[in-house]
């Protein structure tokens, strides 16, 4: 499966992929625990809202105390779920070969970089808002809601994905405790970082 030179589709939503599963096992909570906890949370940031689920802001697990122990940033992951907020894992790229591989598969001439979102019932990370790349988002845990500006809601559910043009206007909503993988695409060029190809070879 390809999504060629990332052109939106003349359908009534863009690009959905509801009968192409991406990933279609999806990621089992063990796996997406292992991702939020890698690195001891060097990756992991927590999506604060307030009292009406509106963003606040967003800060990398244990930034807030410096020296944090592994045991204080779980303990701060924890609370953060316990209020419903969300919890993003960022570069997932780096370490899970798995999912870098499939997201390379997509399309060759763009190199990616993959953020694990895990929200609660009725959570929301960012409010309405765009990003400078082409997105791809697939659900692998629970059921999401899309809004983007210009379509009708798009309900994600595992194995299912969507195709979000750059700079267009979006928001999701969690129905239910939910996983969802974002891929971001950037044009290859002559200063990517090797890094992007971690092990590709063995």
């Amino acid at each position: 499966m390809k999504i060629p030179e990332f052109q939106v589709t003349a359908s009534k939503t863009p690009c959905t992929g509801f009968n192409l599963p991406l990933f279609p096992n999806g990621l089992s909570w063990d796996e997406i625990n292992a991702i939020l906890t890698a690195h001891d949370f060097q990756y992991t940031y927590i999506i604060e809202r307030d009292e009406n689920k509106k963003y606040i802001k967003d800060y990398r697990v244990g930034s807030l105390k410096e020296g944090s122990t592994p045991k204080e940033m779980f303990d701060e992951l924890r609370g953060a779920v316990s209020k419903g907020w969300t919890i993003k894992a960022e570069n997932v790229e780096f370490w899970n070969r798995d999912l870098l591989l499939r997201a390379l598969d997509l399309h060759p001439r763009y190199k990616p970089t993959l953020h694990l979102y895990v929200g609660q019932e009725g959570g929301t990370s960012f409010g309405m808002h765009t990003d400078p790349d082409p997105v791809v988002v697939t659900c692998v845990q629970g059921e999401k809601t899309f809004n983007l500006e210009g379509y009708d809601p798009i309900v994600l559910t595992p194995s299912r994905w969507l195709y979000i043009p750059p700079n267009h206007p979006h928001e999701a909503i969690s129905n239910t405790i939910s996983a969802i993988v974002s891929i971001g695409f950037h044009k290859w060029t002559d200063e990517t970082p090797s890094y992007y190809l971690p092990n590709l070879s063995k």
